[in-house]
């Protein structure tokens, strides 16, 4: 599905294209956004279009609400249509999560943000067609996660559940293009955290060779694993 026809599609639940647009790159990405980042969105500073915007999301069903400390307000895209409407129907960005994830979605979306010359991974069968299509990386190298459903007990493989940011961007040293990929510190990991994503992702890591690892934290400096 391109760009523009998620964007067409959003657009039939009453949005303007460039609300649209920003509603197809949250409901991919993070799930979760804030006012701040529907503002860099479209060029403008706080005000009242932002508002309504808001309010519109809320008063359809279409978005809840979290208040946190200090009246911080995250907005979360809950309506499942929205998902089906971007290519992405079983996405768990509509799910509850807890805060810490949370704050991961809303950096995840921020990285997103300020690349937009990079082209996103946005789902997981983006990410394991293009890595087949482009690469050759067998897909028993793909970081996977098995999870077990309760009704039928079956096994059920899915890839890349963390959801960091995965980027595509063309080179001029390259013939091919090279894949990126961002590690997300939200302030509540560990040097082991990092150290365990390193290893989900060694034997793709391994396999294409030639690739950029982002480390987006906070203020923190990043692990001593994670520095060139």
């Amino acid at each position: 599905m391109t760009e523009e026809e998620r964007i067409h599609n959003l657009q039939g639940f009453g949005y303007s294209t460039e609300e649209a647009r920003f509603l197809g790159i949250v409901a991919l990405h993070s799930g979760y956004f804030v006012r701040r980042q529907f503002d860099a969105a479209i060029g403008v500073e706080r005000g009242k279009r932002t508002s309504a915007f808001v309010e519109k999301l809320l008063a359809r069903g279409h978005a809840r609400r979290y208040t946190f400390e200090h009246n911080r307000q995250v907005f979360q895209l809950q309506y499942k249509p929205f998902y089906e409407a971007v290519g992405d129907d079983h996405s768990r960005n509509r799910r509850e999560h807890q805060p810490q994830t949370i704050k991961s979605r809303l950096m995840a979306l921020d990285f997103v943000q300020a690349n937009p010359d990079s082209y996103f991974l946005a789902t997981e069968q983006q990410k394991i067609d293009s890595l087949e299509r482009l690469s050759g990386v067998p897909r028993d190298l793909l970081p996977a996660k098995v999870y077990v459903t309760q009704n039928s007990g079956s096994a059920i493989r899915r890839y890349f559940v963390d959801r960091f940011p995965v980027f595509v961007k063309s080179s001029p040293n390259r013939s091919s293009p090279c894949f990126g990929f961002t590690y997300i510190d939200s302030g509540f990991d560990t040097t082991s955290a990092f150290v365990t994503y390193l290893r989900h992702y060694k034997g793709l890591f391994r396999a294409i060779g030639e690739f950029d690892l982002v480390y987006a934290g906070t203020h923190r400096a990043p692990p001593r694993a994670a520095r060139p």
